[in-house]
Order: C-alpha cells, then sequence, then structure tokens
C-alpha cells in the first residue's frame, strides 16, 4: 500500500529544477520524477529537448452514438475506400449501455488542422464547434454508401443528429531518449502513435511493468541508478518499435508523393 498524504491531485508541475540528477518540484528535491504526463508533454524537455510529435497527414473523425438510435445496426466492422478508412464497433459501456463507435480517417494538408499545445489533452480536437463542414457527409456518400448496405451512412448521419462527430488530427512521437539523470519518460509522454497500431495504451502499461521490474531488481536508494539504467534501454526500444508501427499502418491512408521512408 502506497502510504497516506503520498497522492497529491489536481497540482500542476512546471519546473524540475537544473539538476537532472536531483529533480526539484517546489523546493523540494525528489529521488527521481517519472513524466506521464501525455503525448502534449509540458516536461518532456527535461529528457528530449524541444522534440515535437510529427502531423501524421491525417485526421480522424471521431463518430458517437447510442446504440439505441440505430436500430437493427449491420455496419460493425473495418472498411477501406481507396485510401480512406472507417471503423464502426459496437461498445458496451460499464452502466449497461451500448454506442456505436468509431471514426473516419482523412488525409489532409497540415495548414488545415490545428497544432494541440503544450499540455493539451491527447484527444484535443480540431475545433470546439459541433458543426461539421459542408463537404463532410457527400464525402462519406461518395466513399461508403456501398459499404454494409448503407449501414456506414446511416450510422454517420445519426451520428451527426443524435450523437457526436469530432476531428481529431493525429499525431505521432516517438523519444530518442527516455532517461535523463533520474528524470523519465512514461506512456505517450514517450511515444505517441496512431489507434490503427492498437498498441499504445499497451505500450505504456509495458513501461510501466519495466519500470516495476527494474525497481524490484534493484531495491533501495542506494540502487536507485541502476534501477533507471535498466529501464532505459527497453523503454527506448519500446518508443521505436511502436513509432515504427504507426509509421506503417499510417501509409495506406496517405497520397503515394507523401508516405515517405519508413
Amino acid at each position: 500500500d502506497l502510504p497516506k498524504g503520498c497522492i497529491h491531485f489536481n497540482r500542476t508541475i512546471n519546473d524540475l529544477g537544473s539538476d537532472k540528477m536531483r529533480p526539484t518540484i517546489d523546493g523540494v528535491v525528489y529521488d527521481a520524477v517519472i513524466i506521464a504526463d501525455g503525448g502534449w508533454s509540458s516536461l518532456r524537455r527535461y529528457v528530449n529537448g524541444n522534440k515535437e510529435p510529427e502531423y501524421s497527414g491525417y485526421v480522424i473523425w471521431r463518430a458517437k452514438v447510442a446504440l439505441q438510435h440505430l436500430s437493427g445496426f449491420r455496419g460493425e466492422g473495418a472498411y477501406n475506400s481507396g485510401k480512406y478508412f472507417v471503423i464502426a464497433l459496437n461498445v458496451p459501456t460499464c452502466d449497461g449501455e451500448h454506442f456505436v463507435m468509431g471514426g473516419v480517417a482523412i488525409e489532409t494538408p497540415e495548414n488545415e488542422v490545428i497544432r494541440p499545445v503544450e499540455g493539451a489533452s491527447r484527444h484535443t480536437e480540431i475545433t470546439e464547434s459541433t458543426t461539421l463542414p459542408d463537404w463532410f457527409m457527400p464525402f462519406i456518400h461518395r466513399h461508403f454508401a456501398h459499404h454494409a448496405d448503407g449501414e456506414i451512412v446511416r450510422w454517420l448521419e445519426t451520428c451527426a443528429t443524435k450523437g457526436k462527430i469530432t476531428p481529431q488530427p493525429l499525431f505521432e512521437f516517438m523519444a530518442e531518449d527516455v532517461v535523463a539523470g533520474r528524470i523519465l519518460l512514461m506512456g505517450d509522454a514517450a511515444h505517441m502513435a496512431s489507434p490503427r497500431t492498437a498498441a499504445g495504451a499497451h505500450t505504456g502499461i509495458l513501461d510501466a511493468v519495466a519500470l516495476m521490474e527494474a525497481f524490484k531488481e534493484y531495491r533501495g536508494l542506494d540502487n536507485i541508478d541502476k534501477a533507471i539504467k535498466a529501464y532505459e534501454s527497453g523503454g527506448k526500444l519500446r518508443a521505436e518499435q511502436l513509432y515504427k508501427r504507426s509509421k506503417e499502418v499510417s501509409k495506406p491512408l496517405l497520397s503515394t508523393d507523401k508516405r515517405g521512408e519508413l
């Protein structure tokens, strides 16, 4: 069990001091600091300098509506129309409700998306407006009307009127280093990938397990540096592998001249 009073919620931390071997928060020196504040981390600079997430080249228009508004829905699955991709899933919630959730991946020029600011939630949307652009539904009809006997169009039309459809530009990130002194990166702060990898949260859990195992092997304050060193190599490898996988699954969604080299 964790000691009473060791967790403090609703705290904002902007500075870790100037000595990475003695990370300091509000004048208190800590044995180590684990940075796990997401893909738009405001503290990652202590380990990776000014390196920032890269725009993937496409936006996912996330869609969600209660299943009760889609009687007899038969469109669950993943579908391609050229470089465009849509997925619809029946997702139950803990309170017994069911939603049809998913998204549409659409290649979009970078000058048409708003880059989230440092410290933002990874799920920041392009705009807070709930109004769909005029081109969206005609685009869906043109590319997905023939899929699942029209169920994809019905789902998205219902999302637009009784649920929600919100845009999320996809960014990717790979930390070149996950350790600097006694400051460590974990989760999205170390690696941010396309949801098409189906491995983003999983990789974050692997980070946590690896750090736990490192501290189990090297116990005690005298062995902190050994534990951090044991975490470092695996952390870098996981970030590299997830980034490479993200590039691979994003490639089919981009025009040929924008796919680049893996």
